[in-house]
């Protein structure tokens, strides 16, 4: 019971953290803002001026914590205590071994009427009290051995009891793919590496949920409510927000593993909500914590039964890198169609972006580069490579050599021309004029000619818009 009060409060403490940087985002002045944010840091909410500064004495942070920002944290603090309840040691649930709690088949007992029985001791010897339990069907078809610890709860004034199998692992039935990477978003809930689509226009979905939603908050808030949860409606509709968020995502991350049974699944960073999604804060939050928590768990569930790895890459750039070629640009991506303005390449988006997250997986490639500006430079310069591995290789004068020669000419040149557009040209023309150093002068003479013409050349010269089209 003490790990789980233990629990309890750091969960508070850390939803109170999370607040408090939202809160220290929200203040205009920088000296004010850094003491809030060390104040935050160091979970000093509700502390004094003089208990603040003497901590402060023996770590690194401010130079000394002003008045005032001890009046905004205890302030802020009094109201989110007054807001959100405190941890309750009262609705701790209770834990019973094989000693005190007995888990029963109806076969096993003289009682008929139900599928199991829980007989649970007492203070009193002697006396127990035996709990109807009903069958259900996925409990009664996921095999395994009855765990001997039983767990008492409760929850909205009823009393629920938690019974765990612990069911054997074992290796798909059949072979499968040796690895199969998973894209991630709301268009789309789920794209494989092999080409499937789950969760098509899911969105959609999540968006008439999401104006049900805010039409209700905003009636409650009218009506004077400032705790949502107080109004049964507000409670029913995020049930069943959260339970057809639950039962999806569950049916189409089995869908896609028993069809493909693989060996290792290549997963993004998980990033649940878009910026542009257009969707409400409280929708947001609830699939960043709620919609993100029930897929991990379903992934980490059937590694676990099924012993395959499950490996998490970078997401960086994804979307718009060509699974084909590597050409890495904004506008290779139109909603779901995949375009690539370098080869050609035509895909569904989400499919292509997978593809690329398996690509990394094999490769070897870290799960973290650094900055996004240095992701994008290791991207162009792994396209520069590629091409100039496939130019070595084709004849000269060939068709494919052709070929590959202008589909250098005209990502350069999309490149070049989007970023002088921008006024950020600096970093690629840096990156291309140190490719063009590696170049042989005589085996690459025309990609080095093309590189440097290109480079060199003014943006929106006639000559640069052939070789865009």
């Amino acid at each position: 019971m003490l790990r789980a009060l233990a629990g309890q409060a750091q969960g508070w403490a850390s939803n109170l953290s999370n607040r408090g940087r939202r809160l220290s985002r929200s203040i205009s002045d920088s000296v004010l803002r850094h003491e809030v944010m060390w104040i935050n840091a160091c979970q000093l909410w509700n502390a004094t001026n003089a208990n603040q500064n003497a901590t402060l004495r023996t770590g690194t942070g401010p130079t000394s914590i002003s008045q005032a920002a001890t009046r905004i944290t205890r302030r802020w603090f009094d109201n989110y205590v007054k807001r959100y309840d405190l941890p309750d040691p009262d609705g701790l649930p209770l834990q019973f071994n094989q000693l005190s709690a007995k888990f029963e088949a109806v076969k096993d007992t003289k009682h008929r009427h139900f599928g199991y029985w829980v007989t649970l001791s007492t203070l009193e010897r002697g006396k127990r009290i035996r709990v109807p339990v009903e069958p259900h069907a996925y409990f009664a078809a996921a095999g395994g051995i009855v765990a001997k610890t039983l767990t008492l709860r409760t929850k909205d004034g009823a009393l629920y009891l938690d019974i765990v199998r612990d069911v054997p692992t074992e290796r798909w039935h059949r072979p499968g793919v040796p690895l199969l990477a998973l894209d991630l978003g709301l268009r789309n809930f789920l794209a494989s590496s092999e080409g499937d689509i789950r969760g098509e226009n899911f969105i959609d979905t999540l968006g008439r949920y999401d104006r049900q939603l805010q039409a209700t908050t905003k009636g409650l808030q009218n009506a004077g409510i400032v705790r949502l949860t107080d109004c049964a409606r507000y409670r029913r509709l995020a049930v069943r927000i959260r339970r057809y968020i639950k039962n999806n995502v569950q049916r189409w991350v089995r869908s896609l593993l028993q069809a493909h049974s693989p060996e290792e699944v290549i997963l993004e960073k998980l990033n649940f909500v878009a910026e542009n999604s257009g969707l409400g804060r409280r929708m947001n939050r609830l699939l960043r914590g709620f919609g993100q928590a029930v897929f991990k768990q379903c992934i980490k569930s059937w590694s676990e039964l099924k012993e395959f790895k499950v490996t998490e890459v970078e997401a960086a750039y994804t979307s718009q890198m060509c699974s084909s070629c590597g050409f890495v640009h904004r506008a290779n991506r139109k909603g779901n169609s995949f375009g690539c303005l370098s080869c050609g390449y035509l895909a569904h988006a989400d499919v292509n972006a997978a593809k690329n997250q398996r690509g990394r997986s094999a490769a070897g490639a870290p799960t973290s580069t650094g900055s996004r500006h240095e992701r994008w430079v290791s991207a162009l310069r792994e396209w520069l490579v590629r091409l100039r591995t496939g130019l070595l290789e084709a004849s000269p004068g060939s068709t494919l050599h052709s070929r590959l020669v202008w589909r250098a000419c005209t990502g350069i040149a999309v490149l070049m021309n989007e970023k002088r557009s921008a006024g950020k040209c600096g970093a690629a023309r840096k990156v291309l004029q140190e490719f063009t150093l590696t170049l042989d002068r005589v085996s690459d003479a025309c990609l080095y000619e093309k590189i440097t013409w290109l480079v060199t050349t003014e943006a929106g010269s006639p000559a640069l818009a052939v070789s865009t089209d």
